[in-house]
Order: C-alpha cells, then sequence, then structure tokens
C-alpha cells in the first residue's frame, strides 16, 4: 500500500510541476494557451493543478472570440492543434469532460470526427483538413500530444 501512495504522490507532485502556470501564455482573462505538448489526460490535469477547466466552445460566437484573440497573439498557425475538453463516448455522441454535458454547438472539420486508431478519442483545435483556419474540431486519440487550452471556471 506504501508503495502505490509513493507512486501516486509522485505523480502529483509531477503533475503540479508539469501544469505550472508559468508555463501557460494568457491570451486574455478568460484563456490561457500551454507552451508545451502533452497528452489529453495531463491537459485536464494542468488546467486543474490552475484551477481552470480544459476549453469549451459552446457557442459560434465563443469560437470567433477565441479564434480572433488566437490571431492577435499569432497562435493560430496551420499545424498546429490544441486540447479542448471533449470526449468521446461509446453511444456515439461527444461530451464535455468538466461538466458532463453534451456537445450541443460543434464546428467539426472536414471528414471529421474522424474515429481511426484504436483507442479513447478525445476533442482538439486545429486547422480544417484543407490545412488551413485552425478553428475546426478534430478527433484525435487522446494519448497524442498537442498544445492546450484552459479556460477560467465558468
Amino acid at each position: 500500500m506504501s508503495k502505490l501512495y509513493f507512486i501516486v504522490s509522485l505523480g502529483v507532485f509531477f503533475l503540479i510541476s508539469y501544469g505550472s502556470s508559468s508555463l501557460m501564455l494568457p491570451l486574455d482573462d478568460t484563456y490561457y494557451v500551454s507552451e508545451y505538448k502533452t497528452t489529453f489526460l495531463h491537459a485536464l490535469a494542468g488546467c486543474k493543478m490552475i484551477d481552470m477547466d480544459l476549453l469549451r466552445i459552446e457557442t459560434e460566437a465563443e469560437s470567433l472570440k477565441l479564434y480572433d484573440l488566437m490571431n492577435e497573439t499569432s497562435l493560430a498557425v496551420s499545424g498546429r492543434a490544441y486540447w479542448m475538453g471533449g470526449a468521446y463516448l461509446s453511444d456515439d455522441s461527444w461530451a464535455w469532460i468538466e461538466t458532463g454535458d453534451v456537445l450541443n454547438y460543434t464546428l467539426w472539420g472536414r471528414n471529421e470526427p474522424n474515429m481511426t486508431g484504436s483507442g479513447t478519442h478525445c476533442l482538439q483545435l486545429g486547422k480544417n483538413n484543407n490545412g488551413k483556419s485552425p478553428r475546426y474540431w478534430q478527433s484525435r486519440l487522446c494519448t497524442t500530444s498537442r498544445y492546450y487550452i484552459c479556460e477560467v471556471n465558468s
């Protein structure tokens, strides 16, 4: 039992160190972008360690606002993808991890969601399949390393 606790303690220490707010760039008072890539689970933990949530885009207006902020800070670059807080459920739907709510608004890229590969799929914000406009959503394996975006708890 003490070995398991020690391993869990090391993992929590690692996440606290790895999820430090000094590794986050503010877009404004609401959104913060990671300066490093990590898996979906580590992104979720990184946001929680700074008392924030992994990004949820729930309206077209919010999508446009975030895209404009990313353009202003040169973070909306082709080929760069960011974890959002959504995950695939086994009943052919997607939900926000933080709330458990099913996604009502989506902005899927062309031919998405693409459920290739075996494993759990999570939601990323990235380029459309034409290589342009990094504001579209894609399905990717949660174990893939991506940048991520945290938002202030709503």
